[in-house]
């Protein structure tokens, strides 16, 4: 039987992008979880990542949609396709759009943490980031 440290904290620059990929936090946790297997056992055994307990985290499948609907998402989405994927300017044309794309809005994120938008969240702004921390993994369920 082997036995895995659990994870650790880690230093961000970018703390909107969460633990992982896949820590979306719900904003009110289902009053059940999702898994039968979780619930007949009575211990979190279907956390996405063995992090993310579904009842109180977005499944990958969720995420997906969720980012879908994102203002980066639909800004990313106006980047016209490839016409003719062998050229190479085009190719390059496209990877500049999307790139300054991508750092506006990281930019546009960092302007609203120095600003206080997300002290609640994280903390006051550091130039040298921001300790995350893996979310404890307990089953739970409301009455």
């Amino acid at each position: 039987m082997s036995h895995s440290l659990p994870p650790k904290p880690k230093l961000s620059h970018q703390p909107w992008f969460g633990y992982s990929k896949h820590d979306r936090p719900r904003d009110v946790a289902l009053p059940v979880c999702p898994s039968p297997r979780c619930r007949r056992a009575k211990v979190c055994l279907a956390a996405t990542d063995n992090l993310y307990c579904l009842r109180t985290h977005h499944t990958p499948e969720e995420i997906k949609a969720l980012e879908a609907a994102s203002d980066l998402h639909k800004a990313l989405d106006k980047v016209p396709e490839l016409i003719d994927p062998m050229d190479a300017e085009e190719r390059t044309e496209r990877m500049i759009s999307i790139v300054k794309i991508r750092k506006g809005w990281e930019n546009d994120m960092k302007a609203r943490w120095r600003a206080g938008g997300f002290d609640a969240r994280y903390g006051k702004y550091r130039a040298c980031g921001v300790w995350l921390v893996p979310p404890e993994k307990t089953y739970h369920e409301e009455r």
